[in-house]
């Protein structure tokens, strides 16, 4: 795969003793490829287990970890490109969106890429991101802290101080007990609803499409991934489920945007 770019599957056993996995490999697609990495989905490697810290630490693009177990703190780490998929095995019981799957700081300064975790984050999930893609179950206290860009989706509860110092970036939450307000930092930040698709024609788009596009998608590509019963259900009622979402948006971005939008339009008149 990485001399002639051709596809590869390996099935590998982890454990926590198995520290900063991908990493190397990461390193020898970026001396290669650099930035451009491989395309989507050339090296896929299906763990099982629990991985131990940095696992798919800064992983390339073209790189898809798929992790049937638990991840530990720092997972995706300075992820740059590649594609994390963690879910629990088909013995597990439990209910996922209300049960730890991965532990703190996970995701934390993302550059891009995308992550699916069908369960709960610890502490201090996507901290400083800037450009990646992550859906999850539900997070600890302090989630989006600094992030600066991409897209989180959160499919359950969240701890306290949510968004604090976020400056770019949304942040897609599923209110389902309508309390999230109290969790959620407001001081740089303004919690929206998720419009209809086409209600949203004309107006100020993060990613350049409307918010029930986006929010749609991404939670499609973590039911496809994952196998999330959380997802298929929220999807099987989407009409209702849409409306207690809850978009939070920076306002320095939002006024971005606008300022975008309206230079743009002066010189298309």
């Amino acid at each position: 795969a990485l001399e002639e770019g051709k596809k590869v599957v390996l099935d590998i056993a982890i454990s926590n003793t198995n520290r900063t996995v991908g990493t190397m490999l990461s390193n020898q697609v970026a001396t290669r490829y650099g930035n451009a990495g491989l395309p989507d989905d050339t090296i896929h490697i299906n763990f099982t287990g629990t991985s131990g810290q940095s696992f798919a630490a800064f992983l390339a693009k073209g790189i898809t970890f798929e992790l049937t177990g638990e991840g530990n703190d720092y997972v995706g780490k300075g992820l740059c490109g590649g594609r994390i998929v963690i879910k629990p095995p088909v013995e597990f019981r439990g209910i996922a969106h209300e049960n730890i799957i991965i532990g703190n700081t996970v995701m934390y300064g993302a550059t891009t890429g995308e992550s699916y975790f069908r369960g709960v984050a610890g502490e201090r999930f996507c901290v400083r991101n800037s450009g990646a893609t992550a859906v999850v179950e539900g997070v600890g206290n302090h989630g989006c802290e600094y992030m600066t860009g991409g897209t989180v989706v959160v499919l359950g509860l969240t701890g306290q101080n949510f968004a604090a110092g976020m400056s770019g970036g949304v942040a897609y939450v599923y209110d389902e007990d309508g309390l999230f307000a109290k969790r959620c930092n407001m001081s740089m930040v303004a919690l929206e609803k998720v419009e209809a698709a086409d209600a949203a024609i004309g107006k100020v788009q993060h990613l350049n499409q409307p918010d029930e596009v986006t929010l749609k998608m991404l939670i499609e590509n973590h039911a496809e991934h994952t196998d999330s019963v959380r997802a298929s259900a929220l999807l099987a009622d989407w009409t209702t489920s849409r409306t207690k979402f809850v978009k939070v948006m920076p306002i320095e971005y939002k006024r971005a945007l606008t300022e975008l939008a309206v230079a743009s339009a002066k010189q298309a008149a």
